[in-house]
């Protein structure tokens, strides 16, 4: 043999250096053994000198070996694949790594089917049919493929007019339809001790993507234990246009302005499409202390923004989502006896973003009448609006607003510092002239900064003159019970400090004043953990005279958790309780509550999961007093492409989205852009938020995968404009592998190294071991035959199985060559 070749193992059996010193019938017949446990293992040739000479091989000593001539034939040119079905990593012009699944015909090269040319973004050709196994120069003559069989890779040098420009990475992709449905339900009912009722809402926003063009309609409905109804809230279109990086809206929408944000009109407003992404974080969080599970609800101008349930004990919410700019949030705790509490606090300012571009929001329009539960006492006027925001310096930046309407008009300016550290500090100034009221002036700064040493810090202040109003004073009348006077002044800061040794401490005092007096609020948070167990200390002391203090002990059981806590007011009320919470699944997970106060026990437990469908949860508590309470909620999405595709999720559907069917497959896990998603019963998982014109990557979690299927490829790269609609599809093959232990009709094993053959005649592997062959998917059943040298061809008889273990690698059977 003049050259040894060099035959490197995918899963690192056989190193290249330890097959130089061995011959090739050795190195392919440990190699392939590799294959009894699913490792595909192939054999390149070391190039010459010349680097393209084909190789000889002494078949004298093949044929002592047992190997026949075919071995040399297939292995002395380049570097090949075994024929058949393989899943390698793909590279174009030395671009990252894509791994594909990708066909070899029987010369052991690349079959460039379409479905393999579209996923690498390439141009397709016309074929007589679809899966048509072309070579490079029947693709692109220029193409250069250079196989790496050893390490499963393929690498592709193509020229540019090769490539499809709607599919480059870079392009963006526009286009698609689809009808859509986001709701949120929400029900509860309570029964017994001197109270009852039902409470039902639903926010409902149906909708239409045709052509980048976003229609929506968003409305409510309430159910309460005196009134029943729809509230229509919004309805409207939307486009982006790409040349202004702008965003135009047109119909009953909410003014997007940083300083007049949330109005209610019918009118259209065209603004910086940048300019709708906002963290929602408070500089002060919402705190308070809740005595069961109660339910909290945020709302600004009369709607809710944000609705969540917490566990009994303090609470805190601070990223709550997109909010209106200077348009205060109205919070309402909803205990599970019917109690109900309200109060108020400052919307939140943005902060400044290092480097950020201008931005502007430009609208027109009359205002909306309805939004509130209130009576008009006025016609609804016209109103202009708009706003410019631009940076000074990198870190400085300037906000300025102006809103025009009949009996009122407003202007704000708004200053933002930022940092490296992420501390900032924002000022404002709001002038308002309305014909009721006059001329009136608001103050307001916010800001949060870490001091170093662990130790942060937030502030929130913010002053109003009494003749200050804003635009809704000149057209409703407010007397309805839920009325939460505005404040005059309102200051808010907050400190902490953590340690690894000492745990963490919170403090955070608020001062509030009103027409109606003067209220301080202080609250102190301290937690630590000893051993295992996670200890909390929350005290509070409010309006008049109201202190509790609040202790609870928390206990990790594996995944599951045990806490006990204590809960007491200075009015003499006490409650002590016990809380255990587990998981059923990673997706399902339960608590149990007990708790006690004077004579009184209750009871209660609730459940929330979430699965492909939606998010649901649900509860039940029973005291002793007679008094029940239930709920339950259930947020998802459902999505109708054009081709009949039917999707349903688990979170809102914004305007640009996508769709990805994977047939057969359910319960497929996705991961990226933002969140995990995955497959329905129907194959088909909805990921409802793509973040447009930034490229996005959707990534198959593969320890979700059923260990018999083979997926073609386990990403999807994404580039999507606003209002795009994009539906992929992911071949998924079931793997299917049958070993074969063939005797000859003396009895005796088949020799190892004994070539296999289709009936073609292409060569598809060796006997390895003893009589062992591997067939997998479609050569399963097909004729197979064997040769060795000094022997004739003989064909391989066996049954093949009923059912494949899809636990199982392979499934065996015996065979005979006669």
């Amino acid at each position: 043999m003049r050259n040894v070749p060099t035959h490197v193992g995918a899963g690192g059996l056989i190193m290249s250096g330890v097959c130089r010193q061995l011959t090739l019938a050795a190195c392919i017949s440990m190699g392939l053994g590799a294959s009894l446990f699913g490792t595909d293992i192939h054999a390149s040739a070391v190039d010459t000198a010349a680097g393209s000479a084909e190789i000889l091989f002494d078949t004298k000593l093949l044929a002592n070996r047992g190997y026949s001539e075919e071995v040399a034939r297939f292995f002395s040119r380049e570097a090949r694949f075994l024929p058949g079905q393989k899943q390698v990593t793909v590279t174009v012009n030395a671009g990252r790594g894509q791994l594909r699944e990708v066909r070899f015909d029987g010369e052991g090269q690349v079959c460039f089917e379409r479905a393999l040319l579209h996923q690498l973004g390439m141009r397709v050709p016309e074929t007589p049919e679809g899966d048509a196994c072309l070579d490079s120069k029947e693709v692109f003559p220029a193409m250069r493929v250079d196989l790496k069989p050893g390490i499963a890779r393929v690498n592709l040098i193509v020229p540019e007019d090769a490539f499809d420009p709607a599919a480059r990475e870079s392009a963006y992709r526009r286009g698609g339809r689809a009808a859509l449905l986001n709701y949120s339900v929400f029900a509860r009912r309570l029964q017994g001790g001197g109270s009852g009722g039902d409470y039902f809402q639903a926010q409902l926003e149906s909708g239409l993507n045709v052509d980048n063009w976003a229609f929506r309609s968003q409305g409510t409905y309430t159910r309460a234990k005196f009134s029943a109804g729809y509230q229509h809230q919004a309805a409207y279109v939307q486009r982006g246009i790409e040349s202004m990086q702008s965003l135009l809206q047109a119909g009953q929408i909410n003014a997007a302005s940083d300083g007049f944000g949330g109005m209610p009109i019918i009118g259209a407003q065209i603004y910086s499409d940048n300019a709708q992404i906002g963290t929602g974080a408070l500089a002060v969080p919402i705190q308070g202390i809740a005595e069961t599970q109660a339910v909290i609800e945020l709302r600004q101008r009369g709607q809710v923004i944000y609705r969540t349930v917490v566990a009994p004990g303090p609470f805190s919410l601070s990223d709550i989502g997109a909010v209106a700019g200077h348009a205060d949030i109205d919070v309402v705790v909803m205990e599970e006896d019917g109690r109900t509490t309200r109060f108020s606090v400052p919307a939140p300012m943005s902060a400044a973003t290092v480097s950020a571009p201008p931005i502007y929001h430009l609208g027109v329009g009359r205002y909306r009448l309805g939004a509130y539960d209130a009576s008009a006492i006025t016609a609804a006027p016209w109103l202009v609006y708009g706003d410019y925001a631009f940076n000074v310096r990198p870190n400085l930046r300037l906000i300025q607003s102006a809103l025009l309407a009949k009996r009122y008009q407003g202007l704000s300016a708004q200053a933002s510092l930022s940092t490296e550290s992420s501390a900032w500090v924002g000022a404002n100034l709001r002038v308002s002239r309305s014909a009721p009221k006059g001329v009136g002036y608001e103050w307001q700064v916010q800001g949060s900064t870490s001091l170093g040493g662990n130790v942060s810090a937030g502030l929130s202040w913010q002053s109003r003159t009494r003749k200050f109003s804003v635009l809704e004073d000149t057209i409703y009348r407010y007397d309805g019970e839920g009325y939460v006077a505005p404040f005059l002044q309102s200051l808010s800061a907050s400190l902490g400090w953590s340690s690894m040794m000492w745990g963490s401490f919170g403090y955070s005092v608020s001062h509030t004043r009103d027409v109606t007096g003067s209220y301080i609020t202080h609250s102190l948070n301290a937690g630590r953990k000893l051993g295992r167990a996670h200890v909390n200390l929350s005290l509070q002391k409010g309006v008049q005279s109201y202190k509790a203090a609040y202790l609870s002990v928390t206990m990790p059981l594996g995944r599951d958790r045990l806490s006990t806590r204590l809960y007491h007011r200075n009015t003499g009320a006490h409650r002590v309780a016990a809380n255990y919470q587990g998981k059923l699944s990673s997706d399902v997970g339960y608590q149990l509550d007990a708790s006690g106060t004077g004579n009184e026990r209750s009871l209660s437990a609730s459940v929330a999961a979430q699965a492909a469908y939606a998010q649901w949860s649900g509860g039940v508590s029973q005291s002793s007093q007679g008094s029940r309470s239930m709920y339950g909620s259930a947020t998802g999405s459902m999505v109708v492409t054009d081709d009949r595709t039917v999707a349903m999720g688990a979170g809102k559907v914004s305007d640009t989205f996508a769709v990805v069917k994977v047939p057969d497959l359910s319960g497929l896990r996705l991961t990226g852009s933002g969140s995990g998603v995955r497959t329905s019963a129907w194959g088909t998982a909805l990921v409802p938020t793509i973040y447009p014109y930034h490229p996005s990557r959707i990534q198959v979690d593969g320890k979700s995968l059923p260990l018999n299927y083979r997926l073609e490829t386990t990403a999807i790269e994404l580039n999507l404009a606003r209002g795009s609609v994009m539906t992929q599809t992911i071949g998924a093959t079931e793997i299917r592998q049958l070993m074969l232990q063939v005797r000859m009709p003396n009895g005796s094993f088949a020799r190892v190294g004994s070539s296999v053959l289709n009936s073609d005649g292409d060569f598809m592997g060796t006997v390895i071991g003893e009589g062992n062959l591997i067939l997998t998917n479609a050569d399963i059943g097909k004729p197979v035959y064997l040769e060795s040298s000094g022997a004739p061809r003989c064909q391989v008889s066996y049954e093949t199985p009923e059912r494949f273990d899809p636990e199982s690698p392979y499934e065996e059977a015996p065979a005979t060559c006669s």
